[in-house]
């Protein structure tokens, strides 16, 4: 099966808040941006899906871990580096 191929364009190396914007673009393993992805903090109902190029945006606290799911893919996480995870 294959798995997602997660391109994360922009994560601030110190936060300055508790939240952070996480931007990104989720691709295929062809380099296609992936429409329809559920991009969600884990544990939480915080959530957005990426747009017909695969970008997505999520506010999130600096040490959340980002779940991507998308049928007949394996889901993938990420955790997000905040002050400490440089």
């Amino acid at each position: 099966m294959l798995s997602l191929v997660i391109l994360l364009l922009s994560m601030p190396l110190w936060a300055v808040s508790q939240t952070i914007t996480v931007k990104g673009v989720v691709k295929d393993l062809s380099g296609e941006g992936m429409p329809g992805v559920n991009v969600s903090q884990v544990g939480t109902t915080n959530g957005t899906i990426t747009d017909l190029s695969g970008n997505y945006q999520i506010i999130v606290p600096s040490n959340a871990t980002i779940k991507f799911t998308f049928v007949g893919y394996t889901e993938q996480t990420v955790s997000v580096g905040g002050p400490d995870k440089p």
